[in-house]
């Protein structure tokens, strides 16, 4: 049951489908390693339509997306459209404008996501924020994290939590799980490893983070997607995603 709810990060195979063709032999591979969804977190030249029929064709859903800040404001309306065509549900911003990271601007952040989250919300989509090691930042004593959650609807806002990410800028993933309860539906899972003199992302299991610990809080916290996948790997990478599938299978037996 919990390999249904393990999803792979497209970006991780992101030279493995500049067409059609290509991209239904990359989801034709990831199905056979277990998964059954992506999430679709690179930009696509192939139409909507197209990648939703591949998808269908080979028995993958698209769990989630990520869309750049920018378009999620200015074309909401437009990507509505395209994600109810592939038949996604939850959404988020791989990265935040860097103009944003101050005080005032996780501010206007919240009264921008709110405004167009709430028409993503109207056509049954959910927007999440998409924590980097930076939002650990504090400011005024409050972590930029702290300021965008605790300053949101958690009607509208959801997140999509990196754990990596949390580790990475100092945090306890552990803890910010627990803290989030009920608001996190999709969790990015990366483990952390050192290679001389630094961190590296590691497929689970192959690095130092508390796993056991982890996956128990994303349990009770009612995590929906698991999302695992890392653009960094020495591997060949459909061979990342599988240690991955492999490593998470046996951890939840």
């Amino acid at each position: 049951m919990f390999k249904s709810i393990l999803a792979a990060q497209l970006s991780t195979v992101r030279d493995h489908f500049d067409s059609s063709a290509e991209l239904a032999q990359t989801l034709k591979k990831i199905r056979e390693i277990g998964f059954e969804a992506v999430q679709r977190d690179v930009a696509l030249t192939i139409p909507p339509e197209e990648q939703r029929k591949i998808a269908d064709g080979e028995g993958i859903v698209y769990c989630a997306a990520h869309i750049p800040y920018e378009r999620l404001r200015e074309k909401t309306d437009e990507v509505i459209q395209e994600l109810s065509t592939i038949g996604c549900k939850y959404v988020a911003a791989p990265e935040l404008p860097e103009a944003y990271r101050r005080k005032e601007g996780y501010q206007q952040l919240i009264k921008e996501s709110e405004t167009f989250a709430l028409k993503f919300a109207n056509a049954r989509i959910v927007y999440c924020y998409r924590n980097n090691f930076n939002d650990l930042e504090k400011y005024e004593r409050r972590t930029a994290l702290e300021i965008v959650f605790e300053g949101s609807d958690p009607v509208l806002l959801s997140a999509e939590l990196n754990v990596y990410n949390i580790q990475l800028g100092g945090g306890d993933p552990v803890a910010w799980i627990r803290r989030w309860k009920g608001r996190i539906p999709l969790l990015h899972l990366m483990d952390m490893g050192v290679n001389g003199n630094r961190q590296i992302p590691m497929e689970v299991g192959e690095g130092n983070m508390n796993w056991a610990a982890i996956l128990n809080a994303a349990r009770d916290a009612g995590v929906i997607w698991y999302i695992v996948g890392q653009r960094e790997t020495s591997r060949d990478p459909f061979d990342c995603l599988a240690i991955n599938m492999r490593n998470l299978c046996f951890m939840r037996r």
